[in-house]
């Protein structure tokens, strides 16, 4: 076969990207076990949810009576507050 003939082109160009590929797969392969992956630490347990005391309570309060007045009464009832 001539060294410039359709198939001698297509064998040395798929050759050559198998070739490289391979290559590619080993150097991803050895810098995979030099690099390593390093261990994931625990997420600690999220805390309680707090509790609302007497004074916390009467302050939300005055805020929502707050905000009711600058809002207005009829605008106040689409807004929904719930706890986390």
């Amino acid at each position: 076969m001539a060294p410039d003939s359709p198939i001698v082109l297509t064998i040395l160009g798929m050759g050559t990207v198998f070739v490289v590929l391979a290559m590619i797969m080993f150097m991803i392969m050895i810098m995979g076990k030099i690099l390593g992956s390093k261990p994931v630490p625990a997420v600690p347990a999220a805390p309680a949810a707090p509790t609302f005391n007497q004074e916390e309570e009467e302050t939300v309060a005055v805020i929502m009576a707050a905000v009711t007045d600058f809002v207005g009464k009829d605008k106040i009832a689409s807004i929904n507050i719930r706890p986390r």
